[in-house]
């Protein structure tokens, strides 16, 4: 039952720190690219468009995980 265990759990780190790191950097490029006052929320188009870009960028680096991940699981590598 706790095969793959370990993996999975690489797996959700590599999926998640791409995810939340880079979220805040895209925004201040992209407040600094729209010429966003400090005063101002940041608006609803560039909120999306960071948390899609994270989510993507987070999916790229993550599928090679989650295959060793699901290889582990099913007992074809140790």
């Amino acid at each position: 039952m706790q095969r793959g265990l370990t993996t999975a759990f690489y797996r959700e780190v590599i999926q998640n720190v791409p995810r939340l790191g880079l979220y805040q950097p895209l925004m201040d490029v992209g407040r600094e690219a729209m010429s966003v006052p400090p005063h101002l929320s940041d608006p609803f188009y560039l909120r999306f468009l960071d948390g899609c870009t994270c989510g993507l960028v987070a999916g790229c680096v993550s599928n090679p995980a989650e295959i060793v991940k699901a290889r582990v699981q099913s007992g074809r590598y140790r």
